[in-house]
């Protein structure tokens, strides 16, 4: 006697056809379509289908989530590092200068060059930092006007320090 709940659910969670799964497991094929057509399996395969692909897209879903989330903190570790990096420099060159026999001393001139690129880099810094975390407003942040603001201490002349 054929194991008719096996043959069924083989029948609706694979793309076999009656003729297939009739040879498959020793049945007529006249009995498994009559059987098929009074027991409803076409119509309970499209819904069993219908749930293994829902279920499917919903693992695939959370899978891409989970990767682009391990990819967004990589990117906000990498930014902070930049941050880091460029914060130092800001400080190092708003603090010290490097003589020609390489030591350092306090500096009463600012290289603006330095301070620009380093700013661009810290602005692109936060737009980057704001992407990852999936704030797509621009940084409403007043960057433009601390970098102008440092041109103008800068082309007034060297900063005295006390």
């Amino acid at each position: 006697m054929p194991n008719w709940i096996k043959i069924r659910t083989e029948y609706e969670t694979t793309s076999i056809s009656y003729r297939k799964i009739a040879e498959k497991y020793g049945v007529s094929f006249n009995t498994l379509k009559d059987r098929a057509k009074r027991e409803g399996w076409a119509k309970s395969k499209e819904e069993t289908q219908r749930k293994i692909t829902t279920a499917t897209l919903q693992k695939t879903v959370v899978k891409i989530a989970e990767r682009e989330s391990d990819r967004n903190a990589r990117h906000i570790a990498l930014i902070d590092m930049i941050l880091d990096k460029a914060e130092k420099v800001v400080s190092e060159e708003l603090n010290t200068h490097i003589d020609m026999f390489g030591n350092p001393h306090e500096s009463p001139v600012i290289k603006v060059d330095t301070l620009e690129a380093t700013m661009r880099i810290i602005e692109r810094a936060q737009k980057g930092h704001r992407l990852a975390l999936g704030l797509d407003k621009p940084i409403e942040s007043n960057t433009k006007g601390q970098l102008d603001e440092l041109k103008n201490i800068i082309q007034a002349g060297p900063v005295k320090r006390e």
